[in-house]
């Protein structure tokens, strides 16, 4: 099996949503171990950012996905994962 260090999750997917895997994910792997979660959404509603990130997603980016948010995401992991090294 391959670590993931970023997720990039759509909310509205088939079978299981987003939420939902995120919960398992959350639930199966130890906080060292889970992957930098991205909720993916159409939805860019008033709470819809919040949903997502106590739904254990870390970040939010709304449809349609432009190359700027995908670089600030990598950026804010990385610059996390620095600090939580040091």
């Amino acid at each position: 099996r391959n670590a993931y260090d970023i997720v990039i999750m759509d909310v509205q997917m088939p079978k299981l949503n987003g939420f939902e895997v995120t919960q398992a994910i959350k639930e199966n792997l130890s906080s060292e171990d889970c992957p930098y979660i991205v909720a993916v959404t159409a939805n860019a509603l008033i709470g819809d950012r919040d949903r997502c990130l106590k739904a254990g997603m870390d970040e939010y980016i709304s449809k349609p996905i432009k190359s700027e948010s995908i670089y600030q995401v990598i950026e804010t992991y990385y610059s996390k994962k620095q600090m939580n090294h040091s």
